[in-house]
């Protein structure tokens, strides 16, 4: 078993964190990508994430992992 770092970052701070995680603990690190180009305005994102949460609805992803129950 083997870790999986899984990451979304819309600006890059939180690929930088992710990369500094992978880096120690070792594993896959994976970025989250949703099928649909996400808002690059940071208020159009909250905005959409919010309403998204409101319809209890999440983004169909592009992003695949297969053979999931590798990981710990």
């Amino acid at each position: 078993m083997k870790p999986l770092i899984f990451y979304y970052s819309r600006t890059g701070n939180t690929k930088a964190v992710a990369k500094l995680i992978h880096a120690q603990v070792g594993g896959d690190l994976v970025a989250l990508e949703t099928q649909e180009k996400r808002p690059t305005n940071y208020r159009a994102e909250v905005d959409l994430n919010a309403c998204e949460q409101l319809q209890n609805q999440l983004p169909p992803l592009k992003t695949n992992i297969p053979d999931f129950e590798q990981y710990d």
